[in-house]
């Protein structure tokens, strides 16, 4: 399954993808027939995913939860970024939405697209009651991509915490 927008195609990762992206993107770039030009794979970012690693295989039947998902630019064949949700919905009916872009990326729509177009999907699954994102105080850029997708501000700490709920 793979979600579309005006400009971009939502493409979530297989575990063995998933594992590639990690460990040999050139060969997952020729097996996608994409380059990438996402945010890059660092550090604690790269700690995190390969953290999804586990629950991907785990639980195959719930991989859209535990999975990146590539944000491919149709018309110019590169991912721009990628997007995930940290877990599959909570009791209480929440997912989590993260993402990034490369930065090339930034400023153009992009994640603004691919924030809609998963959280549209999320509240349209069963049991999902609310999708929530969390931003850095001074992120702006995300805090309005958040605003433009209808994500009210339903948190304040070391950082904001966002959430759309599903309309009743």
């Amino acid at each position: 399954m793979e979600l579309e927008t005006k400009h971009l195609t939502l493409i979530p990762l297989t575990a063995r993808r998933l594992e590639l992206w990690l460990t040999d993107l050139p060969a997952l770039e020729q097996e996608l027939g994409l380059r990438y030009e996402g945010e890059p794979l660092t550090g604690p970012l790269r700690s995190i995913f390969a953290g999804q690693l586990a629950p991907c295989r785990a639980h195959p039947e719930q991989l859209l939860w535990h999975t990146v998902w590539l944000l491919a630019h149709r018309g110019k064949h590169l991912v721009v970024g990628a997007a995930d949700f940290k877990a599959p919905p909570c009791a209480q009916g929440r997912v989590e939405l993260g993402y990034g872009l490369g930065p090339a990326h930034r400023g153009q729509g992009y994640m603004t697209e691919a924030v809609a177009a998963m959280t549209l999907w999320a509240l349209s699954q069963p049991g999902v009651r609310a999708v929530t994102a969390e931003t850095g105080r001074g992120n702006t850029a995300s805090q309005r991509v958040l605003t433009r997708c209808g994500f009210t501000l339903c948190r304040r700490g070391s950082s904001l915490w966002w959430e759309k709920r599903a309309q009743p």
